[in-house]
């Protein structure tokens, strides 16, 4: 879930604004400017692709999964950081 703030509240005001106005249709000049806002606006509604926290029970699989069994909740919560890192790089390095 994200969480909305007052400047991003205004930021998405401006920009429904901006997109409600008729002067900026795909007939003008501005219709570029318009579909960046377009964009910008979804990604404001959109929500993480990953959750920043370790998933409730996940730990303890996790935990469960390592060898030498280290019963470690802090060392789940690195790894998962760690794959959620690599995720939202995308394979870029």
């Amino acid at each position: 879930m994200t969480t909305i703030t007052k400047e991003r509240a205004e930021l998405k005001a401006f920009i429904a604004g901006f997109l409600s106005d008729p002067a900026h249709d795909n007939q003008t000049s501005r219709s570029m400017t318009a579909e960046v806002f377009r964009i910008a606006l979804a990604s404001l509604d959109a929500d993480q692709p990953v959750p920043e926290k370790i998933p409730k029970g996940l730990a303890g699989q996790i935990v469960g999964l390592l060898a030498h069994n280290i019963g470690d909740k802090l060392l789940a919560q690195k790894i998962w950081n760690a794959c959620r890192a690599a995720m939202l790089n995308g394979g870029k390095s």
